[in-house]
């Protein structure tokens, strides 16, 4: 099945966990709005490498509506933030009073808060 074929389905007709990874990509960069989200979210929880380019494309483009992109923005922050705070745990003591290691404290700080980050 194809793209254009799962076009065709309403979203709830759809099984996002049966599509690959590449597809899922695709559809959450269609024009229909409930397909793009819901890809976008199972993309988001099986490989959150391809999630990235993906979430950053919705959101350079400004593409498709408030609900789709604010995924895309919670998902792209969660996965640099990740990142930022992996590499300064990892590299704290050559960092020691970078701005980094204020930015990693702070996001671990929300995170043990269980804060949205």
């Amino acid at each position: 099945m194809n793209v254009e074929d799962i076009m065709m389905l309403d979203d709830h007709d759809i099984n996002y966990a049966a599509l690959p990874d590449d597809i899922l990509g695709q559809l959450a960069l269609c024009n229909e709005l409930y397909i793009a989200t819901s890809a976008l979210n199972e993309l988001s929880e099986r490989n959150p490498t391809l999630t990235v380019p993906v979430a950053w494309q919705i959101i350079a483009t400004e593409h498709g509506d408030y609900y789709l992109q604010k995924l895309a923005a919670e998902l792209l922050f969660e996965h640099v933030a990740s990142s930022v705070t992996k590499f300064v745990q990892q590299n704290r003591s050559g960092l020691q009073n970078d701005k980094l290691v204020q930015y990693a404290d702070i996001i671990q700080s929300a995170k043990l808060a269980g804060q949205p980050l």
